[in-house]
C-alpha cells in the first residue's frame, strides 16, 4: 500500500538513485554495478560509484586464428564496416578497400 509522506519534501532536497548492471560476455561471474545519485531539480549527477565483482577474464585469441599469437581478438569497429560497405557499393574493389 502506498502512503505519500506528508508534507512532501522540496524538489531541491530530493535525489534520484540510479543503477546499472552488466556482466562480462565471456565470463558471467565478472560483474559491474554502477550506482549514481541525481539531483532531481538540476538533473546533474552528484556522485557515482563503480563496483566490479569477480575476477576479470583476459580476452583470448579468435577460434579461427591462423597463427598462435598472444594478441586477443578484437571485433572490427562498426564505423570501419560501414565505410567498407559504402566504398564497395561505390565501385571500389575489396582489395583496394
Amino acid at each position: 500500500m502506498f502512503e505519500p509522506v506528508t508534507p512532501q519534501p522540496d524538489a531541491e532536497q530530493m535525489f534520484l538513485l540510479g543503477r546499472y548492471y552488466t556482466a562480462q560476455k565471456g565470463n558471467p561471474e565478472y560483474r559491474k554495478r554502477i550506482t549514481w545519485l541525481d539531483q532531481k531539480r538540476s538533473g546533474m549527477t552528484v556522485v557515482a560509484v563503480a563496483e566490479y565483482l569477480g575476477k576479470a577474464q583476459v580476452s583470448q585469441s579468435h577460434g579461427n586464428t591462423q597463427h598462435n599469437s598472444q594478441v586477443p581478438y578484437l571485433r572490427t569497429p562498426a564505423a570501419t564496416m560501414e565505410r567498407v560497405c559504402h566504398d564497395v557499393s561505390n565501385g571500389a574493389s575489396c582489395k583496394q578497400v
